[in-house]
């Protein structure tokens, strides 16, 4: 019997034995004279019920170990290509208007800013007027025709539309490929503006932004008057096939207390659009969505939904032109929660997401402590078929990462080993970063950084700082022409830069600022090189003796999804 012994538990002056006989688990105990002797009742359960701590304890601290892994292999870390850096100090970016909102830029993925055939750039923001015998949040866009070095607001410094005295809330912005801009937003509409509606609204303008037709409520959905139970948080896009796609949140006479993700469509550049429609209606909150098509009209739309407790990016998709939703699914199941998405797709089809979502910690884990947790900006990709795995977008000085955009472009390069020139996919990613601590502290000054990365190929820019002192916040960028004329070869200047706008409520009223992102080519570095540069800063010469390095970035990867499902973390 002896043979079969499996392990040995020491308890006061006797020996346990816990042996392993037909395949079964026998107890005895030895006695001072050293035989063996089977054990009382008394015994035998309290054998078994430390064999049970026994257990629990292993699988604790196994778990323990697994998620301090997560942990630590998510930080990212940078590792010199050897390539000289060169440090430019930052120029001042330029300033498009200031308003009273300390959200006016707010939030992903409602783009703020576009860029027309001709080059010029277009911004829409909210800030108070009186338009008639109340101050009140107005819809503005700001137009600069010499690459945002200046900028004019449009409809002779008036807003963009004549609701009335009603507050008007989160618009956003894009343009087609014909140049016509198209501007969606919510907010109320009636003269007893306690008990109106917040509802989605759109103008647009097919003159460069010289005239404006008249706003209108597109998608009306009744019933919820005088309640806190709205529309809200629009975000567009605009198709290379000429299809408009619209997507917000919002309760409705079906679902009174789950928010629900609502679309729709135009097929005439705005003039008419479909009766809105739930997208794969579910008994859980979504909400903040963003949506983006490939050129094949594959639709994917996006949101952070409310699943077991927790807030998880989550996507739907329809190849019917948006007839059609999948289920809801999850991006990259987490234990931490997860919001703020923003999206974008590539000439190949391929979805490029970032995401804000919570470090890691124990105490998230325990649902009756409400920890503040700092927060970090993950990046996946989806194929058409199977999810990338979640990478970690590193940090630029380790504070909380917030509110990221993306954007995907293409730009030319020469291959200096055969001289020939090539296409590469050109991915922008930029977010706010609190300084004070990982930690956002409401007691402590929220001072807070602009950060950007640049993705070529599979190399990675380490973070590179875009504006800095004060409270800097909201960043959002533009999407890239290129993304809607199919990427015409020889086209560089599209996919080099990237267009950038952002709150500062560093002093006083919110400024709202602009900058630009670009692509340098050197002579010394090889392959293109990711500067973040404000508007009026000088070129880098190629007799310069250095540049900025496009540094290989290694980024620890998220949970594998096999080991989730067998700890029940998947739905």
């Amino acid at each position: 019997m002896m043979n079969g012994l499996r392990k040995l538990l020491l308890h006061s002056h006797l020996v346990y034995g816990l042996l392993g006989s037909d395949e079964r688990l026998v107890y005895q105990k030895r006695t001072d004279d050293g035989r063996w002797h089977s054990l009382n009742p008394r015994e035998s359960l309290w054998v078994k019920s430390v064999r049970v701590q026994a257990i629990a304890l292993s699988a604790a601290l196994g778990l323990l170990l697994y998620f301090l892994l997560i942990h630590f292999t998510a930080q990212a870390s940078t590792l010199n290509s050897g390539v000289l850096s060169l440090y430019t100090s930052p120029t001042t970016a330029t300033t498009i208007d200031t308003t009273e909102d300390p959200k006016a830029m707010g939030y992903p993925d409602g783009r703020k800013i576009v860029r027309d055939e001709n080059g010029n750039l277009y911004v829409v923001y909210r800030k108070k007027f009186k338009a008639k015998y109340v101050t009140a949040y107005h819809i503005f866009v700001a137009k600069s025709l010499d690459n945002g070095h200046s900028w004019q607001i449009l409809n002779h410094g008036r807003p963009i539309e004549d609701v009335g005295d009603q507050n008007q809330r989160v618009p956003a912005i894009a343009i087609d490929r014909w140049g016509t801009i198209h501007v969606v937003w919510y907010g109320k509409d009636g003269a007893d503006f306690k008990n109106s509606d917040n509802q989605i609204k759109y103008a647009r303008s097919t003159d460069h932004g010289e005239s404006w037709s008249p706003w209108r409520n597109i998608a009306h959905v009744a019933g919820y008057a005088g309640q806190a139970m709205w529309q809200e948080h629009p975000a567009i896009y605009a198709a290379v096939n000429d299809q408009l796609y619209i997507v917000w949140e919002g309760y409705d006479a079906q679902f009174p207390t789950k928010t629900q993700i609502k679309l729709l469509r135009s097929t005439d550049y705005g003039e008419s659009w479909s009766t809105w429609q739930n997208v794969a209606p579910s008994a859980v909150d979504h909400s903040r969505p963003t949506i983006v098509a490939d050129e094949n009209g594959k639709l994917y739309i996006l949101a952070y939904a409310q699943i077991s407790g927790r807030q998880q990016i989550v996507y739907s998709r329809a190849i019917d032109g948006g007839h059609q939703w999948s289920n809801w699914a999850r991006v990259a199941p987490s234990l931490m929660a997860q919001r703020h998405v923003s999206a974008a797709i590539d000439y190949s089809g391929t979805l490029h997401v970032v995401w804000q979502q919570q470090v890691f910690s124990l105490f998230a884990l325990l649902p009756r402590l409400k920890a503040q947790l700092p927060t970090a900006i993950y990046y996946a990709t989806f194929d058409g078929r199977t999810w990338g795995n979640a990478v970690r977008i590193q940090a630029g000085n380790g504070g909380a990462q917030t509110f990221p955009s993306i954007n995907v472009g293409l730009v030319a390069a020469t291959d200096r080993s055969t001289e020939q020139q090539a296409l590469n996919r050109l991915i922008w990613i930029v977010w706010a970063e609190l300084n004070r601590g990982a930690t956002p502290d409401p007691n402590a000054s929220p001072e807070s950084t602009i950060y950007a990365v640049a993705k070529r190929d599979e190399h990675w820019s380490a973070p590179f700082v875009v504006a800095t002192n004060g409270e800097q916040s909201y960043p959002s960028l533009a999407r890239t022409r290129n993304q809607l004329d199919g990427y015409p070869t020889g086209t560089n200047a599209a996919g080099a830069t990237g267009d950038i706008v952002w709150l500062d409520h560093s002093q006083g009223d919110s400024r709202i600022h602009f900058a630009q992102l670009s692509m340098i080519d050197s002579a010394i570095a090889g392959p293109a090189m990711a500067v973040a540069r404000s508007v009026g800063l000088q070129s880098i010469q190629p007799q310069q003796k250095a540049v900025m390095s496009m540094n290989m970035m290694s980024i620890g990867e998220q949970a594998n999804s096999w080991l989730q499902q067998i700890l029940g973390i998947l739905p």
